[in-house]
């Protein structure tokens, strides 16, 4: 028989505060974490906001002296220290003490942050491109000072995770899928206990300078940037953060007495291999996606879809058929216009706002929707609503036509 996998600690550190029950208090009171940027000076960009999670200059030089990492390479990839805030607590959160000796890590990371002053050496003036011939530079620090498998590293060290662990890069997918894959190593006895989530952030000038270039970005300058399903949105809002639930086999989590949250009923992915900055147009790879979560659920009614909804034109109009065609007419929110798209990490950051359906008994909105774009027409959520429904959808569709999407059902 598979193994059915519970729910049983949170831990989020995210532009809407730290810690599961701050989260939930300021989504379902429409709080919006978009605000004009200070981790740089973004005056000259195309974009100028961004949500950005709360940052501690103590938490830089704890992890710095902790890992023997750069400082300032802590500083600006900001993706380790909330990923180690967050892992730690949704250990203590699920076992208020030390992690079992056992417990695994299923890590989604976003890319790799270059510093700009150690690129700028690589320019060559006459291809009007980055020469990897120049490398290595004399008397220069390799360009990639925070490798990923460092950062993995120092979270799976604080969280106390000696464990089997995985590190997913799948774009905005990533966060979804290293909570599916924590959930099928407990299913085929790999594992009984995981810590699985997700840490990124992109705001900083290499990130917000690209998605800007890339016309992925609201130009406004306003709270209201990341407006998913509205007639007017331009764009998305860069964010940031981390967020991890504990994953436990169900009979283990009962013996010891364990609160389930909730339970992970399935999940699926698919690729669209249709081009790396857009969604196929009919939304075939989200279909795909959504269809194999719900067979693997065994089709439990659906009382909530928390959407990938980044405000971009194309995106929103796609996802919105996409939903119709597979789950039906369900109400739907966007949490990303409260968090702005923190990529990898967004996938388990909005898995948590999911799991307010069962842990608060509502369902988490989409803010700023005063006037719903006719082709995304739709059971949208404006206020936080009473959840009706056996199970909760969340869907990340990444860069590269990566979809991931994962059901949830309440504690057994």
């Amino acid at each position: 028989m598979t193994a059915r996998v519970a729910i049983t600690g949170v831990g989020i550190a995210s532009p809407l505060g730290d810690g599961y029950e701050a989260f939930a208090e300021a989504v379902l009171s429409l709080r919006c974490a978009v605000a004009p940027i200070t981790a740089f000076d973004a005056r000259t960009f195309g974009a100028t906001v961004a949500a950005e999670a709360p940052f501690d200059e103590r938490e830089v030089a704890r992890a710095a002296a902790d890992t023997g990492l750069d400082p300032l390479a802590v500083r600006i990839d900001r993706k380790l220290v909330l990923g180690v805030r967050a892992a730690r607590q949704a250990v203590e959160s699920a076992f208020a003490g030390p992690a079992p000796a056992d417990l695994a890590l299923s890590l989604g990371l976003g890319l790799e942050v270059l510093l700009l002053p150690d690129v700028a050496a690589l320019y060559d003036p006459a291809t009007r491109d980055l020469a990897a011939r120049r490398l290595p530079l004399p008397g220069r620090r390799n360009p990639l000072r925070l490798r990923l498998d460092a950062i993995a590293h120092a979270i799976a060290v604080a969280a106390g995770a000696p464990g089997r662990l995985r590190t997913l890069l799948s774009a905005c997918a990533s966060g979804t899928q290293a909570v599916l894959e924590g959930a099928a190593w407990i299913r085929r006895g790999a594992a009984r206990t995981v810590l699985a989530g997700a840490a990124d952030s992109m705001v900083n000038p290499m990130g917000v300078g690209c998605f800007s270039l890339l016309g992925a970005l609201s130009p406004r300058a306003r709270a209201d940037a990341c407006r998913p399903f509205h007639r007017d949105r331009d764009g998305t809002v860069i964010g940031e953060g981390a967020a991890f639930v504990m994953l436990e086999e169900l009979g283990h989590a009962r013996a010891r007495g364990a609160t389930v949250l909730a339970e992970v009923l399935g999940g699926g992915a698919s690729l669209d291999a249709f081009r790396v900055t857009a969604p196929h147009p009919t939304g075939e790879g989200a279909r795909r996606a959504m269809t194999r979560a719900l067979a693997s659920a065994g089709h439990p009614r659906i009382g909530y879809v928390n959407a990938h909804g980044t405000g971009t034109p194309l995106n929103d109009r796609v996802e919105i058929a996409a939903i119709h065609a597979v789950v039906g007419e369900v109400p739907i929110g966007s949490t990303k216009s409260q968090l702005g798209h923190a990529m990898a990490a967004a996938g388990a950051l909005e898995l948590c706002a999911t799991l307010l359906c069962f842990t608060h008994g509502r369902s988490a909105p989409t803010v700023h929707l005063d006037d719903v774009d006719p082709e995304c027409a739709a059971d949208h959520v404006t206020a936080a609503r009473a959840f009706s429904g056996d199970a909760a959808l969340s869907n990340s569709f990444g860069f590269g036509g990566q979809n991931a999407t994962i059901v949830l059902g309440g504690p057994p």
